[in-house]
């Protein structure tokens, strides 16, 4: 599973920042200021540090202008994902990327999602979505948000989390591929291939485990405003470092 690994020295891009952008992030792009409807959470846009509109289909920048670059549950929604991501390869040195994972798309379908990811041997596989995808929308609706206010639920979604996502972490290009919609991610019916999605998070320090266990015990709205005064004690310490 990738990481942000962004440090305090890094000069750090987030594309797709929305209401909530990282906290090493010292530059935003976004497309959407003002007409959210649709996006993220139907919020504006931070504003709190440098913000560009921009279309991550075209960044504004020369190459390699950023140490790391953030992009966060944003090429799913993308018409064209394999520029986005050269787009990003283009103007970073490294960086992390976030997606949903197609199981996500059963439980949690978004009708503004167009893309379904998997991660095989550190190469990104990329699918247009299908009808099929959209079949939970239809069934289920909104069924993961009322699970995930479970503790139990939020405990699985941390413990599991290839499950739920596609997150990686590039160093000087992402590894894509762009493959045909029949093309089959997981075979959900073969239990050694179900084993491969549930295995375990692998062992980590401290702070990620606190936070696994903030995710797992709290509820949402907690959640937020400890990562909010996480975020600004951060943003304090980043400024603090520049600042010597």
């Amino acid at each position: 599973m990738g990481r942000i690994r962004a440090t305090r020295k890094d000069f750090v891009l987030d594309v797709g920042s929305g209401s909530h952008p990282h906290s090493t992030a010292d530059v935003l792009v976004e497309r959407f200021l003002e007409d959210v409807h649709g996006h993220r959470s139907h919020t504006p846009a931070a504003h709190d540090r440098p913000l560009i509109c921009a279309d991550i289909h075209n960044l504004p920048f020369l190459d390699k202008t950023f140490d790391y670059a953030i992009c966060n549950h944003v090429v799913e929604h993308v018409d064209d994902p394999e520029t986005a991501l050269a787009e990003l390869s283009r103007v970073a040195k490294r960086g992390f990327l976030g997606v949903p994972s197609e199981f996500y798309e059963f439980i949690c379908p978004t009708h503004t999602h167009k893309w379904v990811f998997a991660l095989k041997d550190g190469v990104l596989l990329m699918k247009p979505l299908r009808d099929g995808h959209h079949l939970g929308l239809r069934m289920y609706g909104g069924i993961f948000f009322t699970l995930y206010a479970l503790p139990e639920f939020r405990r699985l979604v941390s413990n599991r989390p290839d499950l739920f996502g596609v997150t990686l972490e590039w160093e000087d290009s992402i590894r894509f591929r762009l493959v045909d919609e029949s093309f089959e991610f997981y075979d959900y019916s073969d239990a050694e291939s179900v084993r491969e999605l549930l295995k375990p998070a692998p062992a980590d320090g401290p702070v990620d485990a606190v936070k696994r266990f903030m995710r797992a015990h709290l509820d949402p709205s907690s959640i937020e405003r400890l990562s909010s005064l996480r975020a600004g004690l951060r943003r304090a310490m980043k400024k603090s470092s520049r600042a010597r």
